[in-house]
């Protein structure tokens, strides 16, 4: 009982089918938000690419793009019909907006893992908000690479416990 219960409630959490539209009854505009946000993971000092999801679209008027950690500052934003970019803050030029709309960090470290979001405004007056949180990858230290930090800890640990006994078995 309990089992399918938790089954169903995990489906539902991570369905990404859940969008939430409101309607502006000044000027009758959609704004739609998807409620799960998209997660990419980088490797520490790799570059990472944030896509904006609604960037394909033939209407496209401009893509914004936000630093959502308080409240939230403007990074910059990509005029889709004049392939204009403009960069409103770098934060020491690690963030730059490429050509499709894409947001490209530059040498991901902790400071710059946050969420981030993709406002995407169409000639319409449609606005579509995407949320990206970008989080570091460490799966690579415990890849099966022979010089990985986690082999390299199992392997101090072993030879650490085999000198700590045969120190005790010999008395020295």
């Amino acid at each position: 009982m309990f089992g399918s219960y938790l089954n169903l409630v995990m489906s539902l959490l991570c369905l990404d089918v859940f969008v939430f539209s409101q309607q502006n009854e000044k000027k009758n505009l959609t704004a739609t938000t998807n409620n799960l946000p998209q997660i990419v993971r980088q490797r520490l000092l790799e570059d990472a690419l944030l896509p904006c999801n609604s960037s394909n679209g033939t209407d496209l008027e401009l893509i914004e793009w936000w630093y959502k950690r308080i409240g939230g500052v403007y990074i910059g934003a990509f005029n889709a019909t004049s392939r204009h970019v403009h960069t409103n803050w770098t934060k020491d030029g690690a963030y730059q907006i490429a050509d499709n709309g894409s947001l490209i960090i530059h040498n991901v470290r902790r400071e710059l893992v946050e969420r981030y979001e993709c406002l995407s405004k169409f000639l319409n007056g449609n606005q579509t908000r995407n949320s990206i949180l970008l989080r570091l990858d460490f799966s690579f230290w415990y890849a099966p690479e022979p010089f990985s930090l986690f082999y390299g800890s199992c392997i101090f640990a072993l030879i650490f416990c085999v000198a700590s006994f045969l120190l005790n078995i010999f008395g020295f």
